[in-house]
């Protein structure tokens, strides 16, 4: 039915590939396990989009939380451990 296919589009796992994990403290998007390619790289445009549009930043803003890499008991600095390995030219290394 061409009525329900725009809603079919905006439920449809494959468009948008993941959702938001909250409460990382950085960008997470959890896919189900059986994913295909479509979904998985929507998932990536999804993350992508989060870091464009500071969505750690504004959340935290809106919620009167500290920004992403602030400890919440310690008021200072996480450590915290880059997900893509930089090469010794500091660019990302895949």
């Amino acid at each position: 039915m061409p009525a329900l296919r725009g809603l079919r589009d905006r439920i449809d796992p494959e468009t948008y590939g993941g959702a938001y994990l909250l409460g990382v403290g950085g960008i997470a998007v959890i896919a189900h396990g059986n994913s295909s390619r479509v979904a998985v790289g929507n998932a990536v445009t999804v993350a992508a989009r989060g870091v464009e549009h500071d969505i750690v930043g504004r959340m935290a803003q809106r919620l009167g939380a500290p920004a992403s890499g602030t400890d919440l008991h310690a008021g200072g600095e996480v450590n915290t451990v880059p997900l893509v390995p930089e090469a010794e030219n500091g660019e990302a290394r895949i």
